[in-house]
């Protein structure tokens, strides 16, 4: 079996469906990966505006941030854990189409 676009393409939707398969309460919840509180919505509009911003990289001796101008303070958990989110939530429809597409192409061509 050589090296393929469809082989690495079918590699790609099997990653994707190893994601979107984890148990959010059983198992990412123990990594400290569940759905952060940034994902589930401020409840105001202002909270946005100055929620995600480190108050306390502010160098008071030059007057300067320290964090870039105020950038976005995230972990990688954090990341990750946006990534997982997404993967669950944006990619279901394409990954059961992908999967059913896959599953046909098996069964036609061997």
């Amino acid at each position: 079996m050589g090296v393929s676009i469809y082989s690495l393409i079918n590699a790609v939707v099997l990653c994707l469906n190893a994601l979107a398969i984890l148990s959010e309460s059983r198992f990412l919840s123990k990594f400290g990966l569940a759905t952060p509180n940034a994902l589930q919505g401020p409840v105001s509009r202002q909270e946005t505006a100055f929620s995600d911003y480190s108050p306390n990289a502010f160098d008071s001796d030059i007057g300067t941030n320290a964090n870039n101008g105020g950038a976005r303070v995230s972990s990688i958990k954090l990341q990750i854990a946006s990534l997982l989110h997404s993967v669950r939530l944006l990619l279901r429809w394409p990954l059961i189409f992908a999967n059913v597409v896959f599953v046909f192409v098996a069964l036609i061509f061997g």
